[in-house]
């Protein structure tokens, strides 16, 4: 788990969003989590949210599959 303590912003996924905290968790090989903690939206695409709304914490799941150029699994 790496832990990182700095206020900045992120863009993902159709919102904009400034946080304090965030973690980094291997879960496997392939596969992490990235967790951001303390956030206010900036801008969004979302219907969810709006500009200032204050979320305790969003989760980005990552997964890397690698394939064959005709799609096929390593």
């Amino acid at each position: 788990m790496v832990y990182y303590t700095i206020m900045n912003n992120k863009i993902f996924n159709g919102l904009q969003f400034s946080y304090e905290e965030k973690c980094i968790e291997k879960i496997d090989e392939n596969e992490m989590v990235e967790i951001y903690s303390k956030i206010v939206i900036l801008k969004s695409d979302n219907n969810k949210f709006k500009k200032e709304d204050k979320i305790e914490q969003i989760s980005i799941i990552s997964k890397i599959h690698f394939e064959h150029e005709d799609g096929t699994p390593y």
